[in-house]
């Protein structure tokens, strides 16, 4: 089983060592923060392989009706997407489906497990690691490029 890591992803970790290789971070505008994360997919991509996404800030609270994938392309079929952490994989969207070359937003459906939706954004205890987790998919298309934005507030 692989794990496919973004761009941004990828960028955190070298800063983890050499903290010159740092994103910038401060896509903000007022106090809304967005992530922007892109992971490109293989046709050999299989159910419950995890999408290393990028690293949220201590204190941040993602919320999930701001927040989206979107694919350019139609991504294959009966494909669908948890997003979370490790630890919980659906705490930001349960079942998403990636059906056409359209937007996705992580609250289109009703997840079960999801504090954020009925409580509320769930501030971060620290640096955490924001994951997608393939769920479900029949085929997809080679070189599928998802790109994820994540809605979160600081504080």
């Amino acid at each position: 089983m692989a794990t496919y890591d973004s761009s941004l992803y990828t960028a955190q970790a070298a800063a983890l060592t050499d903290y010159s290789q740092a994103p910038n971070l401060k896509q903000a505008g007022g106090n809304l923060h967005i992530l922007h994360a892109q992971v490109t997919l293989p046709s050999s991509a299989v159910n419950d392989e995890v999408l290393n996404l990028a690293y949220l800030p201590p204190g941040a609270k993602v919320i999930p009706a701001l927040s989206k994938v979107q694919c350019p392309v139609a991504v294959g079929t009966n494909f669908k997407l948890n997003v979370g952490t490790l630890q919980v994989p659906n705490t930001y969207a349960l079942d998403i489906v990636i059906a056409s070359a359209t937007a996705t937003a992580f609250d289109s459906t009703a997840p079960a497990t999801v504090d954020a939706q009925v409580n509320g954004p769930v501030k971060t205890a620290g640096s955490t690691l924001v994951t997608a987790t393939i769920k479900s998919k029949s085929t997809i298309v080679n070189n599928t490029k998802l790109t994820f934005f994540i809605a979160y507030t600081l504080g």
